[in-house]
């Protein structure tokens, strides 16, 4: 009796096991992108065991291509079917920065009132004609004019999957005006101009391979020509005594990411680290950088996340004025965006708690004939984030930051608004050490 109930156990459970092994998967929706820049995202093939988790995690991976408004996935009779919404792959996208880090309404009346108020009021207009999905291939191509203060050009393209090696081959070409915005020159002796501009001009290109799902390595070269905008010589800003620098670099870098969600992730980890030669002589630049940038995410629910984000920049040689780090423009203490500190080592760490305050859904959006296709699923949703952030940057010959008390602090809250095309847009309301108060704007999750 017992051999007999042991046998039907294991027959139910075999018969149970076959039920959930995938025997098809179907891709549907994908009228422009490859069927296999779909599938080669997923860790689920034919043969493997379904489970909800697995699924789940798929639909995030595929999600993250950044080419679909919505994507669905289940699994029924042993087919996994995928569905997929593409989005509309070409867009203009401008975009307006500001040098000093600030917005009046004087500014905004100069900037529309007369076409040398950009300059004058040191904004840059930058459009961008992006492709997002080149070739159906999840290749990027965009091409980029900025106006004004910062005035110049960029042409890139990434192709993110070469060949059966899984080789990543991205690569950019660039001339832009950038002003100098450290407080000291090479003598260490006070910076005292009101505006110093170079102008760079150069190209990288950059090999990489993925190895599995969640490694990837690249190894790059670059060239920078970097001038000096100002009419007359300017003492100890430049490695050449013709204030003409010429840069030659190499670059390795390693990534790990089993983030399941890149733009909002709920879980996983996010680690990159590089390594940059500058100077491949030491007869004028001779000096290294490197870039460390870990982040963990870990799920308290289905939807609240609690991120942990470290940041570490680091230089050693003669570095030049203009390629010192900035803490207060792309990484910032969040309540002291205005306050910006230079130096030739930075560090930076946040911690944020994320939850949901309206859920994700998607819309139908109907404004233009053409449009039908693109405009069925676009999604919009709120969600709020609890935010503590702190760091320094200073030079290698200065004290570094010897206790928590002597870095940059701030706090504070805000609201995440997840919307089609750019994913997130931020608001945050945030407050330094003496609550001092500073409204932020900002495109894509903080990290």
């Amino acid at each position: 009796m017992l051999k007999a109930l042991c046998i039907f156990f294991l027959i139910f459970l075999s018969s149970l096991l076959q039920a959930q092994v995938i025997g098809k998967i179907e891709v549907l929706g994908n009228k422009k992108t490859r069927t296999e820049v779909i599938t080669r995202e997923m860790r689920l093939k034919i043969g493997s065991i379904a489970d909800s988790a697995s699924i789940e995690l798929d639909r995030r991976k595929i999600e993250s291509l950044g080419l679909f408004d919505k994507v669905d996935a289940t699994f029924r009779d042993s087919t996994l079917k995928i569905t997929v919404d593409e989005r509309w792959f070409i867009w203009p996208v401008p975009e307006v920065f500001n040098a000093e880090n600030s917005f009046t309404f004087s500014k905004f009346k100069n900037i529309f009132t007369s076409w040398n108020g950009l300059a004058e009021e040191k904004v840059t207009l930058k459009l961008s004609l992006k492709h997002t999905n080149f070739r159906g291939n999840n290749e990027k191509l965009s091409a980029s004019v900025s106006l004004g203060y910062n005035a110049g050009y960029e042409l890139f393209y990434l192709i993110p999957w070469l060949t059966d090696k899984k080789l990543i081959l991205q690569t950019m070409l660039f001339r832009r005006t950038l002003e100098v915005e450290s407080e000291f020159d090479n003598s260490w002796q006070p910076l005292n101009l009101s505006s110093l501009k170079t102008l760079e001009q150069g190209g990288f290109l950059t090999l990489g391979r993925q190895i599995g799902f969640d490694h990837k390595i690249f190894a790059g070269v670059g060239y920078r020509n970097v001038q000096s905008q100002k009419d007359e010589p300017i003492k100890d800003i430049f490695l050449s005594p013709k204030e003409n620098d010429k840069l030659p670099s190499l670059l390795l870098s390693y990534i790990f990411d089993t983030r399941d969600l890149i733009f909002y992730p709920n879980k996983g980890i996010y680690f990159e680290s590089t390594f940059q030669r500058i100077g491949l002589t030491s007869t004028t630049a001779n000096y290294w950088k490197s870039f460390v940038d870990a982040r963990y995410f870990f799920p308290i629910s289905k939807h609240q996340t609690l991120g942990f984000h470290i940041l570490s920049q680091n230089s050693k040689g003669k570095v030049p004025v203009y390629d010192r780090y900035v803490l207060g423009s792309i990484y910032t203490v969040r309540g002291h965006f205005r306050d910006q500190r230079d130096g030739e080592q930075l560090f930076l760490t946040s911690i944020a708690y994320r939850f949901p305050i309206l859920k994700t859904k998607h819309y139908k959006v109907r404004s233009f004939d053409f449009s039908e296709d693109y405009t069925d699923n676009f999604k919009f949703g709120i969600s709020g984030e609890l935010f503590f952030d702190s760091g320094d940057a200073w030079y290698q010959d200065s004290q570094r930051p010897n206790s928590f008390s002597d870095l940059q602090k701030g706090f504070g809250f805000g609201l995440n608004f997840h919307i089609p095309y750019r994913e997130v847009i931020r608001t945050e309301f945030a407050f330094d050490e003496k609550f001092k108060f500073e409204f932020l704007l900002g495109i894509f999750v903080s990290f």
